[in-house]
């Protein structure tokens, strides 16, 4: 038998004016941040405990990007239906899949890791969400370190290994500046 080939799609990122936080819901051939986004006009933020440049943009994490001018960015390459991304504890930047993810289907590794809300931003600053874009990235804050896999398609009633969402009035680190 011949195993299932990934989808081929054409996604678009649509992006504001000035700082965004962006990620790649597809599977690319070049994870250069040039290729990807070229019309942005900074470095490509990654958030490790602090922010660090990056030129070459992974799937699952998500990234400060500055743009001069609100524009669509179309980013070609294999469908993502699921991804497992590595946190450590305290704030994360993370990513997201092609198509929109439910946060309340968001599972970890351990099972039960305690998190934030999920925060994204716009020109008018931080909001919370639960709902995760393609093509855009979040803030997530964990208690603990670990894994946490985003998925669109639930199997079942899979409510073994979800997050545990609890609100929190503390908002994520400001942008890169």
């Amino acid at each position: 038998s011949v195993a299932a080939r990934p989808a081929a799609a054409v996604l678009e990122v649509s992006v504001s004016d000035k700082w965004n936080i962006v990620s790649v819901p597809v599977t690319v051939s070049n994870f250069n941040k040039t290729f990807l986004y070229p019309t942005s006009v900074s470095s490509a933020f990654a958030f490790v405990g602090s922010y660090f440049e990056r030129t070459t943009l992974t799937n699952g994490s998500a990234y400060w990007l500055k743009f001069s001018g609100a524009q669509a960015i179309s980013m070609q390459g294999f469908v993502r239906k699921q991804s497992t991304i590595d946190v450590t504890e305290g704030w994360n930047l993370i990513g997201s899949l092609s198509s929109t993810v439910d946060a309340g289907t968001i599972t970890s590794n351990p099972s039960g890791i305690q998190t934030s809300q999920l925060y994204g931003y716009s020109t008018s600053g931080y909001f919370i969400t639960d709902t995760l874009e393609p093509g855009k990235g979040y803030w997530v804050k964990v208690n603990s370190s670990g894994q946490l896999t985003l998925s669109s398609f639930v199997i079942g009633n899979l409510l073994f290994g979800k997050i545990r969402i609890v609100p929190t009035d503390e908002f994520p680190p400001p942008p890169p500046e």
